[in-house]
């Protein structure tokens, strides 16, 4: 995971670029990379616990769980972004996309 990190960091222009990503969204989409792959360890660390669980033979806690994360993900997605009218970093800062 940590190799995984160090490498989409490094390389991440000729990703960008590999992907074809349009010049006026080339710094949300880096933004929201960073911040994605930042998140890798708690994805990690949620996917190792799920499946200790389920060893055990306890496969509702992690399907629970994982259902209240989706929504309050969502739900908070929506508040912050098109509520509030923050980036994607957070914080008020001009939208790279029409907002709805």
């Amino acid at each position: 995971m940590v190799f995984v990190n160090v490498l989409v960091y490094v390389c991440m222009h000729p990703i960008l670029w590999f992907l074809r990503v349009p010049q006026e969204v080339m710094e949300g989409m880096r933004q929201y990379l960073v911040i994605i792959y930042a998140g890798l360890l708690a994805s990690s660390l949620y996917n190792f616990f799920a499946c200790l669980l389920r060893a055990l033979g306890n496969s509702t806690v992690p399907l629970v769980f994982l259902a209240v994360s989706s929504v309050l993900n969502i739900g908070l997605d929506l508040l912050f972004v098109v509520g509030f009218h923050w980036g994607i970093r957070g914080g008020r800062q001009q939208l790279w996309f029409p907002s709805i």
